[in-house]
């Protein structure tokens, strides 16, 4: 869908998603246009330098990935050491910060670093794809549904 008109694009996928539906088939879309495959994808797989990263449902990788922003007073940590951290972003007196699979130790560590206030922010499938693959990271997460996460090398 790549450098086709808007328009153009639109009926496309809403033809597949027509024909899903009444067909009751599987299409295989191939793409980099991420928000088109949130449009119309149930289940995803994500390749990252020729290695397959996500297979799953979409649901399950969109809440497996969580991002949260943190405000402070003054000048946020310059280094966070907290378990699935994905990514970290320092824009002024804020942090925002990526997880795979937080839990309530995450939030504890978030809460732990005394900002004045936390937001949970919800992730596009293009923002949790570029943060899940992000080579800054400190660790490369398995995702694995099955799995309560933790740190992997």
């Amino acid at each position: 869908t790549l450098g086709v008109d808007a328009g153009v694009r639109r009926d496309f996928l809403r033809g597949v998603v027509d024909l899903v539906t009444r067909e009751r088939r599987t299409v295989v879309f191939s793409t980099h246009v991420l928000p088109d495959v949130e449009r119309v994808a149930d289940h995803v797989c994500l390749i990252d330098q020729g290695v397959k990263r996500v297979d799953a449902a979409m649901s399950e990788f969109r809440d497996s990935v969580v991002s949260y922003c943190l405000d402070f007073d003054g000048e946020p940590p310059a280094h966070l050491d907290i378990n699935r951290l994905l990514g970290v972003e320092r824009v002024k007196n804020q942090l925002f910060v990526t997880f795979m699979k937080p839990d309530d130790d995450t939030e504890k560590a978030l809460s732990q670093l005394k900002p004045t206030r936390i937001e949970r922010i919800e992730l596009s499938l293009e923002d949790a794809f570029i943060d899940y693959t992000s080579p800054n990271r400190d660790w490369r997460a398995a995702f694995n549904p099955q799995a309560k996460g933790g740190r992997s090398q």
